[in-house]
């Protein structure tokens, strides 16, 4: 029994001892928490801020926080290390552990961030004094533009701007202006500006002792830049990736741009060699720059117009190894530029023109004889405009152009060196549209390339050629068969005579022809694939041994065949001449009546036995034989002239034309073939005109039935 109340006793006193230790537990003995800290240096206080487990103290970039007295404020139960009152190093991140009361850890990082001391509204340095003492602000982002020098005559000079190497970042623009004569922009680090100026478009900084423009640190400008002097020689941007704005340099003392890492232009980017000097006759001159050669590694997109106009001879080469997209792209280069390198471009979005300085005079043609091949254009699919390759005599190879599957038009003129070289000009995927209200087209001038590869069908497309011969390939072979208008001009003079055919395989032209071949001594003109004209169809050529159109069946407006002195003249389908059916006209087809309605000129004899009607004039000149057997009606006027050596002329079916002209067929004297539009009132009194012939009937003369002399 006394064993049993032992055990009691103890039991009890155990329980009483267990409820004393729970009194002496620290109500946080859970909690291992950092809720404040303050550093304090040289009488001044800075708070941390403190979120989730991060203590981020922020403090001006000119404070030091070595040796700052630390006041954090922690669970009173816990235990911290590091202990802050012992710390000194406050300028680097480090890790505070705290531990709880019942030996739960939490780690807290400690970090700092230097701010920027800002500055609101413009800054304008007028002089050197005013730029030494801006420094003592350690002001490191101005918040508008940062204005260095004065435009005003006879202002000090500031000659060094070691003092704002602590501004970083300028929100509006940089301009430099008269009175700046540093011979460098030593001393500005930026790494952002709103923009830049030096001087304007419109007229140039008359600072004469800077040479060099350097902004190593500089990575982006959200505005323009705009460098327009013309002492400046090397112009350098180390670190400078973007520009949201335009680019505008304009320097004829240049020798160095420098933009290794620039890869993105968000508007224009325009760069120019001032060498064009204009006179006050309003004549011009080339005069040299340093400038030899341009490259930007890196450049990727230019969202506006890329222009490169420097004509100068000293100018070389161009590289621009990255370029894929451009808003519009203009390159002028001069006589001597040797090297052009664009192989990853892939759309532009307006223009494409790549372009040599081009000069004629009475006597020659000057154009750069140096570039022989453009390296690129074969990743080329879209050009929202005008793609435009021309004045480089010396190119001997054309760009691979078949992944081109959109373009606004296509001109090529003065690529002296493709002709005889078997080139083929590809655009067998390039569909044609209209930008800027403009028709689509494809010309070559002073071009020949062996073969122009199309679509079938450029209902929509106008075609150009005007080509100088020098090889006998020089008219392409060409696969399309439908075309909107059609114009081409070759000249033969500078070939010997031979027999060979011109073939042309278009069938259908929606709107105007326009062909004149010089020279052409002993050729076959063929275009006997042509089946209807629904615009004009203007027709000239020299000397052709013969002319095949022997497809056509009907033109919508005019038709004009002139001075064809061959010997062979096929028009055996043509049915109609609509001169009526059509409202416009082009100028510059001869006289004014031969494009009213049919004219042919030709030596040889003149057959058109399906032809039934003509809208308009209907005129035949220095024949040799002409039978119309089908022709029912002229809508305006007959007309038939200067045929010395032919006798006989048949309209047997004609019945309705209501004036008749016949001038000087000097052995003509039967007119049987036009009694019946005398005798039904067709041709009326005072619309009937015969002169020059063998025998000239009068009006009243036909109408009694003398149609011939009387035998």
């Amino acid at each position: 029994m006394k064993k049993v109340w032992s055990l009691i006793l103890v039991t009890f006193s155990l329980l009483i001892a267990g409820c004393s230790d729970d009194d002496k537990m620290p109500a946080d003995a859970d909690d291992n928490f950092i809720t404040a800290l303050t550093l304090t240096k040289e009488g001044k206080s800075y708070d941390a801020v403190i979120e989730g487990n991060d203590i981020v103290m922020t403090v001006p970039y000119t404070v030091d926080l070595n040796g700052a007295t630390a006041s954090m404020v922690y669970t009173p139960s816990a235990k911290i290390l590091p202990n802050p009152q012992t710390v000194t190093d406050w300028e680097n991140e480090m890790i505070f552990r705290v531990t709880s009361f019942n030996g739960k850890e939490n780690e807290y990082t400690y970090k700092v961030i230097k701010s920027e001391i800002e500055s609101d509204g413009d800054v304008v340095l007028k002089s050197q004094a005013d730029v030494d003492a801006f420094a003592e602000t350690k002001v490191s982002v101005i918040k508008g533009n940062l204005i260095i020098g004065d435009n005003a005559e006879n202002t000090a000079s500031i000659n060094n701007l070691e003092a704002l190497s602590g501004i970083k970042e300028i929100t509006g623009s940089l301009q430099i202006l008269n009175n700046y004569k540093g011979e460098a922009l030593d001393g500005l680090n930026i790494t952002k500006v709103g923009g830049i100026q030096l001087g304007t478009k419109e007229a140039p900084s008359p600072c004469a002792d800077t040479y060099r423009f350097r902004l190593e640190q500089l990575q982006e400008i959200t505005g323009n830049l705009e460098l327009n002097n013309n002492a400046v020689q090397f112009i350098e941007f180390d670190n400078l990736t973007k520009v949201e704005g335009d680019i505008y340099i304009k320097d004829d003392a240049l020798i160095t741009l420098y933009f290794p890492k620039l890869a993105d232009v968000g508007g224009d980017l325009d760069l120019s060699d001032n060498s064009v000097v204009r006179h006050e006759n309003g004549t011009s001159d080339i005069k040299d720059t340093p400038i030899a050669q341009l490259e930007f590694p890196a450049l990727e997109n230019v969202s506006g117009k890329f222009s490169i106009n420097m004509p100068s001879d000293n100018f070389q080469s161009l590289r621009l190894p990255k370029l894929q997209t451009a808003g519009e792209i203009d390159f002028l280069v001069g006589w001597q530029f040797k090297t052009l390198e664009i192989p990853e471009i892939s759309e532009v979005n307006g223009n494409l023109l790549l372009s040599g300085r081009y000069e004629s005079t009475a006597y020659a043609k000057y154009l750069n004889q140096t570039l022989e091949r453009i390296v690129g254009l074969n990743s080329l699919k879209q050009v929202k405009g005008t793609l435009n390759i021309s004045n480089f005599g010396a190119m001997s190879e054309l760009p691979n152009l078949s992944s081109l599957s959109l373009v606004g038009g296509v001109f090529i003129e003065n690529l002296w060196g493709l002709q005889g070289k078997g080139v083929v000009c590809d655009l067998s995927n390039a569909s044609f549209q209209s930008f800027n209200d403009v028709t689509p087209f494809i010309h070559t001038g002073g071009t020949a390339f062996d073969k122009l590869k199309t679509i079938d069908d450029l209902s929509n497309v106008n075609i150009e050629m005007a080509i100088i011969c020098y090889a006998d390939r020089c008219i392409p072979e060409i696969n399309l068969k439908k075309a909107s208008d059609f114009t081409c001009k070759f000249d033969f003079s500078n070939l010997a005579a031979n027999g060979k055919n011109l073939p042309i395989t278009l069938e259908e032209i929606l709107g105007d022809v326009d062909i004149m071949v010089q020279s052409s001594p002993n050729k076959s003109i063929d275009l006997s694939n042509i089946r209807s004209v629904e615009g004009n169809f203007f027709f000239n050529s020299t000397l052709a041994k013969s002319v095949d159109f022997s497809s056509l069946e009907k033109v919508g407006g005019y038709f004009c065949l002139q001075s064809l002195n061959g010997k062979g003249l096929k028009l055996d389908k043509l049915q109609s001449v609509n001169m009526s059916g059509i409202n416009k006209s082009r100028a510059g087809f001869g006289a004014e009546e031969r494009r009213k309605g049919l004219f042919i000129q030709s030596l040889s004899e003149i057959s058109l036995p399906d032809l039934e009607s003509v809208g308009g004039l209907c005129g035949f000149l220095n024949y040799t034989g002409l039978s119309c057997p089908k022709l029912k009606s002229v809508s305006e006027k007959l007309f038939i002239s200067t045929a010395p050596n032919c006798s006989q002329v048949s309209f047997p079916a004609l019945n309705s034309v209501p004036n008749i002209k016949i001038e000087n067929n000097g052995k003509l004297s039967d007119f049987s073939t036009f009694a019946t539009v005398i005798e039904n009132g067709s041709v009326t009194d005072g619309n009937w005109e015969v002169t020059g012939c063998k025998y000239n009937p009068t009006w009243q003369d036909m109408k009694e039935g003398r149609c011939k002399p009387a035998e």
